[in-house]
């Protein structure tokens, strides 16, 4: 489940590299093949990431389980390698400066960071959305409580999105300049966006069942 919280993030960190002629880690710019495979991640996640868990759970191998380990392992490391990182990793980064995320997977608080980025990024609700749907399915984290941030202080945010905005983290090459404070509205604001995603899902679950 993790992993699929990692490599999700690929195709919208790749998005923002090759919109924006941003140079891979390699020193050349973001290549056509490597927005296409982290394409073909996401949507082998989408399509296969519920099944593939399902299989992890009767602890059985799957043609779903299969195609998520390769989006796993090479899809989203060929994107990250030809195309680069974003905001999401950055987030990450912060996010590690609390001790109560030390026990959860990186990509578990990946996950919740690329939500934030979404937000900060100023994305539909319709791509919000079917990311928190997937998320949903998979398991996946989209509050700060479910990564270990219980009481998310002002103080304690304003913690993380200076380490976030370090000269040296990738957040910069986002299309416009990010500040601590944009970042703290991102979080709190992804934090939000996700309790009430959890809110209306559960609302909707309780509301069949009555009907059923």
């Amino acid at each position: 489940m993790a992993g699929m919280g990692g490599a999700i993030a690929a195709y919208y960190e790749a998005r923002v590299c090759k919109d924006n002629y941003v140079e891979n880690p390699h020193g050349g710019i973001s290549t056509e093949a490597g927005i296409s495979l982290a394409k073909l991640c996401r949507d082998t996640l989408f399509r296969d990431g519920a099944q593939a868990l399902r299989a992890i759970e009767q602890q059985t191998v799957s043609p779903a389980l299969e195609r998520v380990v390769e989006a796993n392992t090479l899809l989203a490391s060929l994107a990250v390698e030809l195309c680069g990182l974003s905001a999401a990793h950055a987030i990450h980064n912060g996010l590690t400066t609390v001790s109560g995320t030390s026990s959860y997977y990186h990509g578990e608080k990946t996950a919740f960071a690329l939500l934030a980025q979404l937000i900060l990024e100023g994305r539909s609700a319709r791509e919000i959305n079917e990311l928190l749907g997937f998320y949903r399915d998979v398991g996946l984290p989209m509050t700060l409580d479910q990564i270990g941030v219980s009481r998310p202080t002002q103080e304690l945010l304003e913690r993380i999105a200076e380490r976030v905005v370090r000269n040296d983290e990738s957040i910069h090459v986002e299309p416009f300049k990010v500040t601590s404070e944009m970042v703290i509205d991102a979080l709190k604001t992804a934090d939000h966006t996700g309790r009430r995603f959890l809110e209306e899902t559960q609302s909707s679950s309780e509301g069949w069942f009555r009907a059923a």
